[in-house]
């Protein structure tokens, strides 16, 4: 009796096996939908079948598209993992066409069963009104559910929306509270925000101590802005005592990830060999790699900082003159505040005569737009400095 078993068992292992060779053959020649069609074969439970389709997901377009078929077979059987996952696809266009209005209607199937991934995610899609109105109230509910569930994400973002008063009464404690709880449950946006929280945010809630620690956690849990916080806290001293060694550390962490405004302060770094050795070539490479991916406003925002701190050692007006006239060359990025930053460039490197003109371009430019009584103000004070020959000073960041 034990031996008939053992060969039926050695049977069906061998069937099984046989089977997934064929899949995976398929798969080499490129037949998903066929590979897609022999796991429905070949699976021994619906769990099974779902758990193949969440290995295929993460995989290439035609992958993922075999993975949507199987999905499919889990939605017609009202299981939430498949209506979660499928909603994923129809959301990022990953194995399917792209279909924001069939996303939300997986998604709240799933939630509705009491899916916290998809809660959550159901949550962030009414905040944002993604493939749905916008409805903040019924996102809280949604995220509130979730996180009683111990969604780390749905903590956080429930603590922002308290923090803002968005969708529910503003409570500045209990916001802080639930981004606490997501940075504890080791979630990487929550450790960012409660660790800039702690740093720079309300004296009742601030936390040298904590600040650092959870953007460190934060940065370590692979979050890309963390190790830019940290480095340019420590680059300005700002809450921190300035650390150019430590700052580096952080910049570099930054821009391991591509994160282009790190990029951009690192050139600095080696180029005036703060926290680092001296290294003209290092910095010629960070700084094209940065301008080649920052957006206008990352330039700009890098700039103006160049062109005004208060620190002469973070000043580099010179760079940002180059940046700014090179930016500026295209039609589109002639705004008013960008017009703005070029004039803080020329009085930094004692060109006011340009100065001057710049920032009068910059105000007629901005008298063109709505009014803005605090910019306009800004403005013209800027230009009164450049006219009595003084370069604008202001505390960073």
């Amino acid at each position: 009796m034990c031996a008939s078993k053992s060969v039926r068992r050695l049977r069906t292992l061998r069937t099984k096996v046989a089977a997934a060779t064929a899949v995976l053959s398929m798969f080499a020649a490129g037949c998903a939908a066929d590979a897609a069609d022999k796991f429905v074969g070949t699976a021994e439970s619906p769990a099974e079948l779902e758990r193949r389709a969440l290995e295929l997901w993460q995989g290439n377009s035609e992958q993922a598209a075999a993975a949507a078929k199987l999905f499919e077979i889990g939605v017609a059987q009202g299981r939430a993992v498949s209506q979660w996952a499928l909603a994923s696809q129809y959301r990022e266009g990953h194995g399917v066409r792209q279909d924001m209005a069939k996303s939300f209607a997986l998604m709240r199937s799933a939630a509705a069963q009491g899916f916290a991934d998809a809660q959550t995610v159901l949550g962030w899609m009414l905040l944002t009104g993604t493939g749905t109105a916008r409805d903040a109230p019924a996102a809280a509910q949604w995220l509130g559910s979730a996180a009683r569930q111990g969604s780390p994400r749905a903590f956080g973002m429930l603590g922002d929306m308290y923090l803002r008063g968005e969708g529910v009464a503003q409570d500045f404690k209990i916001g802080h509270g639930l981004l606490r709880r997501a940075a504890e449950l080791g979630d990487d946006v929550g450790a960012l925000r409660f660790g800039s929280m702690s740093l720079f945010g309300l004296d009742e809630y601030r936390s040298v101590a904590l600040g650092v620690f959870f953007l460190e956690r934060a940065a370590d849990l692979k979050n890309p802005e963390a190790p830019f916080v940290l480095g340019q806290a420590l680059l300005f001293g700002k809450a921190v005592p300035r650390d150019f060694v430590r700052a580096a550390h952080w910049m570099q962490r930054a821009a391991d990830v591509k994160h282009h405004y790190a990029m951009l302060w690192l050139s600095e770094l080696y180029a005036k060999g703060l926290g680092v050795s001296k290294d003209s070539q290092r910095a010629s490479q960070l700084l094209e790699a940065g301008l080649a991916m920052a957006t206008p406003r990352m330039k700009n925002d890098f700039a103006w900082q160049l062109s005004v701190a208060s620190d002469a050692v973070l000043r580099d007006g010179a760079r940002a003159l180059q940046i700014m006239q090179t930016m500026l060359q295209e039609p589109s990025a002639k705004r008013p505040d960008y017009i703005d930053t070029l004039a803080a460039a020329y009085a930094e490197v004692g060109d006011f005569e340009s100065a001057v003109a710049a920032q009068q371009q910059a105000l007629t430019a901005q008298a063109k737009l709505p009014p803005n009584a605090e910019q306009q103000a800004g403005m013209q004070r800027r230009l009164e400095n450049y006219r009595s020959r003084k370069p604008f000073r202001e505390e960073l960041p």
